[in-house]
């Protein structure tokens, strides 16, 4: 049975973080998962049972790292593009024909 009522540990928890922009699928981070918890989070260590959810998080767990990454990613790019079009519009008008990273606002494509 599976203990649900422990936080995931941080170390794992940083680790899916930072793997979570390049790894999008739960089998996929489950095994990257595995390998940093045997082999650097509890090297030459008894490694604790895959009951343990706070080294072995759940699908459910690792699925919400994955989006929460992913919705910052999206925000972090809409807050860059909005500051283009701001920056762009305040500077110079002549701007508004170019491209900035697929950034579309209501048709005007803007360069960063």
């Amino acid at each position: 049975m599976r203990t649900t009522c422990l936080p995931t540990d941080r170390c794992v928890l940083e680790k899916m973080t930072e793997l979570a922009n390049a790894v999008r699928r739960v089998p996929e981070m489950h095994r990257h998962i595995e390998h940093f918890v045997q082999h650097q989070l509890f090297a030459g260590r008894t490694v604790p049972p895959v009951t343990d959810s706070r080294f072995w998080p759940g699908g459910k767990s690792i699925m919400n790292c994955i989006y929460r990454a992913a919705t910052k990613a999206r925000l972090v790019l809409l807050v860059h593009c909005f500051t283009c079009v701001v920056n762009s519009v305040h500077d110079d008008f002549s701007h508004l024909s170019t491209v900035c990273f697929g950034c579309h606002f209501s048709g005007i494509h803007v360069l960063c």
